[in-house]
C-alpha cells in the first residue's frame, strides 16, 4: 500500500508538467495508464528479480502488485483528462478571455455565478501569462471556486464508487465479461509467483525481440525529428495528400495510425469487437462523404461536435445501450433492490461496498450533484438530465472498456444536447427550461465534467475489481484506490494552478485545454442567449432513434445470435476522436487474430501470445524513453508521440 501511495503521487506530480507543459505522450492518456504499466512492469520484472537474487524467494507477491497497479490505475487520470486538465484551466478563462467583440460581459456575466469562476484581475491575467518574478500564486482568488467544484467531485466520486460496487456482479460473474484490459497485468502479476505454466513469457525469446524492435524503430523515428534524413518508419500515415479526387475527398481527415500497444490489447478483444470498430468508422466516413457530396446540411451545431446527424446518432445509440444494460440486468437489479430494502437474498461480503451502502451513496451522490448545478442555476429539469446523462455516460463507457475492451473512449455529445437538440431555447416551454442562468451554467459544467471523458474513473475502478479478486479482498483495495485518490486530487489541483502561473498557461502546448475549452463554453452560451437556437424540422430526433434503433438491434440480435460479426461498440466509437486514431490498429488485430484463428487455432493464438506481449511492453518502455527526452530537452516542438495524445 505505502509504494502505491508513493508510485501514485509520484505519478500525480509529473503527470501536470508532462502531458500539459511539455506536451509529451500522456502518462495516463486512457484507460490502460502508461504510468501504472510500467510501474508494475518494472516492480514484476527488474524489482523482483534483483530481490529474488538478494536470497527473497517473493519479495513482491501477486496481491501487492495488483494493489499498486490498482491504486495507480484508478488515481491516474486525475491529474489530467480525468479532472484537472480542464477544472483548472477553465473558470480560469472567463474574464481573462472576455472582450468587447465577444460580447460575455453582456450576454453572460449577469447570469454567471461569481463563485464558478476566477475573479478578474491578476489571478486570471497571470494564470495565462505567467506571474511576475516573486508575486506568488493568488490563492485568495481560488478559494470560492476550489470549494465549489471540490464539494461537486466529492459527491460525483461518491456517485462513481457506488455505481462500481452496484454493477460488478453483473457485468463479471452474470454476463461474464472478459476485462481485455486486466488480461497483461494479471499475466504480470502471476509471474511474480514463479515461473508457473502460461506466465514464463517473460522468458521468451521472441517476446524480448519484439520489445527491442519496437524500442529501435521508435528510436529511429523519434530521432528524425533532429535529423530529417533519416529514414522513418510510418506508425503515422496520413491519407488526406492522396485523397484530392471525387468522391474520396469528401471522405475527409482519414489517418492510419499504427499503434502496436493497441494491437496487442486488442488481441484479448473479442473479434466481432475489433471488426465493427474499423467497419462502422468507415462506415461513418461513407456517410459523410455522401452527405457533402449530396449537399446534406450538417444540421445546425448546438454543444457537441458536428455534424449533428453524428452527434445525434452517437447520442441515441448512448441512450439505447443503457436502456439495454438496464433490461438485461433487471434480475441483478432485483436482487440489489431486496438486498437494499429487506436486508435477504444474495450475499455482498465480496462486493467493493455492502449494496445498502453503495445504494445510499448512489442515491446521495446524485441527487447533491442535482441540487449543486440547481444551487448554480441551473433548472431542475437541466440539472438531472446532466446529472443523469453524466452518470449514463460513464456506464455506458465503461460497457465499452470491460466489455469490448476498447483502451480509448470519448463521445460527441453533452447531455444538454438533448433539450437544446430537440427543443431548441425560443419558445414558452424551451425557456422555462433553459433559462439564461442554465444556457450560462450549463456549458461550463459541462466543458469540465463531461468534454473529454478519456480518463473517468468508473471503468478503472471496475478493472481494479477484476484484478484484484484472485489475489485481494476488493474492499481492502478500494480502500487503498480512495486514499490514493484524495491524496493525487489535492496534489494535482495544486500543480495545475501552480503551472499556470509559473509557465503561463496561454504559451503552453496544450491549445485544447488552454485555448479551445476556455473559450467555447462562453461563447456557446452567449450565442445560445443572444441569438436563441432554433430548429425547423426533427432531423435531431430523426437521428437520435436511428442511433438508438441500430445499438438496440444490435443488442438484440447478438442475444440471439452468438456469432454476428457486428458489435456496438464500433457504431459508438466510430464518429469520436478515439475512433479516428484506433480504427486502423483495430483492423491489423482483427486480420492477424483471424488469420490466426483459421490458420492454428487455440495453439497458435497460444504461441503468439509472447510477441503480443511484447508489442505491449516496447511500446511502453519506448514511451518512458521519449518521454525522459522530452524532459531533458523541454521543446515541444521536437515531442514524439507513442500513443495519441
Amino acid at each position: 500500500m505505502i509504494i502505491g501511495l508513493v508510485s501514485a503521487l509520484a505519478l500525480g506530480a509529473v503527470t501536470p508538467t508532462n502531458d500539459l507543459a511539455l506536451g509529451n505522450t500522456f502518462i495516463a492518456g486512457n484507460h490502460f495508464p502508461l504510468g501504472a504499466f510500467i510501474v508494475l512492469f518494472a516492480l514484476a520484472v527488474p524489482v523482483n528479480l534483483l530481490l529474488r537474487r538478494a536470497g527473497k524467494p517473493a519479495p513482491l507477491c501477486a496481491g501487492e502488485l495488483i494493489t499498486v497497479w490498482s491504486m495507480i490505475v484508478v488515481s491516474s487520470g486525475i491529474p489530467s483528462s480525468g479532472l484537472m486538465r480542464l477544472l483548472v484551466p477553465v473558470p480560469a478563462g472567463f474574464h481573462y478571455f472576455a472582450t468587447p467583440d465577444n460580447e460575455w460581459a453582456q450576454y453572460v456575466a449577469p447570469h454567471m455565478p461569481p463563485w464558478l469562476v476566477i475573479e478578474a484581475g491578476d489571478a486570471s491575467e497571470w494564470f495565462f501569462e505567467g506571474a511576475p518574478m516573486g508575486a506568488g500564486i493568488p490563492w485568495r482568488a481560488w478559494r470560492a471556486p476550489t470549494m465549489a467544484y471540490g464539494v461537486f467531485v466529492l459527491l460525483f466520486y461518491l456517485a462513481t464508487v457506488s455505481a462500481a460496487a452496484l454493477i460488478r456482479r453483473q457485468w463479471e460473474t452474470n454476463e461474464r465479461f472478459t476485462f481485455p484490459l486486466c488480461e497483461m497485468p494479471l499475466e504480470l502479476a502471476a509471474s511474480a509467483e514463479g515461473p508457473v505454466a502460461g506466465h514464463d513469457f517473460l522468458r521468451h525469446g521472441g517476446f524480448w525481440a519484439t520489445v527491442v524492435v519496437l524500442i529501435a524503430l521508435h528510436s529511429l523515428n523519434g530521432l528524425q525529428r533532429f535529423r530529417p534524413s533519416l529514414p522513418q518508419f510510418p506508425f503515422h500515415f496520413e491519407l488526406g495528400p492522396y485523397l484530392t479526387e471525387p468522391p474520396w475527398r469528401y471522405f475527409g481527415w482519414v489517418v492510419l495510425d499504427t499503434y502496436p500497444m493497441m494491437v496487442g490489447i486488442a488481441f484479448f478483444a473479442r473479434n466481432e469487437v475489433t471488426f465493427s470498430i474499423w467497419f462502422f468508422y468507415l462506415l461513418r466516413r461513407v456517410q459523410e462523404a455522401v452527405a457533402s457530396f449530396l449537399g446534406i446540411p450538417p444540421g445546425t451545431a448546438v454543444f457537441g461536435w458536428g455534424p449533428n446527424y453524428l452527434l445525434y446518432q452517437q447520442m441515441g445509440g448512448y441512450i439505447g445501450l443503457l436502456c439495454w444494460c438496464v433490461w438485461i440486468a433487471r434480475g441483478h437489479i432485483r436482487v440489489v433492490v431486496r438486498k437494499v430494502w429487506r436486508g435477504d437474498g444474495v450475499d455482498d461480503g465480496g462486493e467493493m461496498l455492502p449494496y445498502r451502502l453503495a445504494f445510499a451513496g448512489l442515491l446521495v451522490g446524485m441527487l447533491g450533484c442535482i441540487a449543486w448545478l440547481k444551487v448554480a442555476g441551473a433548472t431542475v429539469t437541466a440539472a438531472v438530465v446532466a446529472i443523469v446523462g453524466l452518470m449514463g455516460s460513464c456506464v455506458v463507457m465503461s460497457w465499452l472498456i470491460t466489455n469490448g475492451g476498447t483502451i480509448m473512449v470519448q463521445n460527441r455529445f453533452s447531455p444538454s444536447d438533448l433539450l437544446v437538440g430537440l427543443l431548441g431555447t425560443r419558445g414558452r416551454f424551451a425557456e422555462r427550461i433553459l433559462t439564461p442562468r442554465t444556457l450560462t451554467v450549463m456549458p461550463l459544467f459541462e466543458t469540465i465534467f463531461h468534454r473529454d471523458l478519456r480518463e473517468i474513473m468508473l471503468p478503472s475502478l471496475l478493472n481494479m475489481s477484476r484484478a484484484s479478486a484472485p489475489y485481494v479482498r476488493r474492499r481492502q483495495v478500494l480502500g487503498a484506490c480512495m486514499m490514493a485518490v484524495a491524496a493525487v486530487t489535492v496534489l494535482a489541483y495544486v500543480l495545475g494552478v501552480r503551472i499556470g502561473y509559473t509557465w503561463g498557461a496561454g504559451v503552453l502546448p496544450d491549445s485544447w485545454a488552454y485555448a479551445h475549452c476556455t473559450t467555447y463554453p462562453y461563447d456557446y452560451a452567449k450565442r445560445a442567449i443572444k441569438d436563441g437556437i432554433t430548429f425547423e424540422d426533427h432531423a435531431n430526433l430523426r437521428n437520435l432513434l436511428i442511433g438508438g434503433g441500430l445499438v438496440l438491434g444490435i443488442s438484440a440480435i447478438r442475444s440471439c445470435a452468438l456469432r454476428v460479426a457486428l458489435h456496438p461498440a464500433g457504431f459508438l466509437l466510430a464518429a469520436t476522436y478515439p475512433g479516428d486514431r484506433i480504427w486502423f490498429s483495430m483492423l491489423i488485430a482483427w486480420a492477424l487474430k483471424s488469420i490466426l484463428q483459421r490458420l492454428g487455432g487455440y495453439r497458435a493464438m497460444r504461441t503468439a501470445r509472447p510477441y503480443v506481449y511484447g508489442m505491449v511492453v516496447g511500446d511502453a518502455l519506448a514511451a518512458l524513453v521519449w518521454i525522459v527526452v522530452g524532459w531533458w530537452l523541454r521543446n515541444p516542438d521536437q515531442r514524439y508521440f507513442i500513443l495519441p495524445p
